[in-house]
């Protein structure tokens, strides 16, 4: 005999035979749109490709200087799918404007004025 656990919500019954089946195609569907190996491959040269060319680009001379960072669904491979885009950001192009920088002294964040 098939001991048979249920949950009411507002009045719809769900099984456990039915929330195993849910969660066998939920599972299903998430391998079928889990990037294959070759599509990460594929992506992750796109990245590096970015990467050379905007070194070439903006000419920095070493990689400390200039990153090219994936971020959003690819950066977390758990949620990225085959018909997921790559973000990319990239650090070290504009050198940072010293003046324009808050800082923080530990109790108050001060802001630079531009116009002094």
């Amino acid at each position: 005999l098939e001991q048979t656990h249920s949950l009411d919500f507002s009045g719809m019954t769900i099984t456990e035979k039915l929330m195993h089946r849910l969660d066998f195609e939920l599972n299903s569907f998430a391998s079928y749109v889990k990037l294959s190996p070759m599509e990460h491959r594929a992506r992750s040269y796109a990245v590096s490709h970015i990467s050379q060319t905007a070194n070439a680009v903006f000419q920095v001379s070493t990689q400390e200087q200039l990153r090219v960072l994936p971020f959003g669904s690819f950066a977390t491979p758990d949620i990225c799918t085959f018909v997921s885009d790559v973000d990319l950001a990239i650090w070290g192009v504009v050198p940072p404007q010293e003046s324009s920088l808050p800082v923080y002294t530990g109790r108050h964040t001060y802001f630079h004025d531009h116009h002094s």
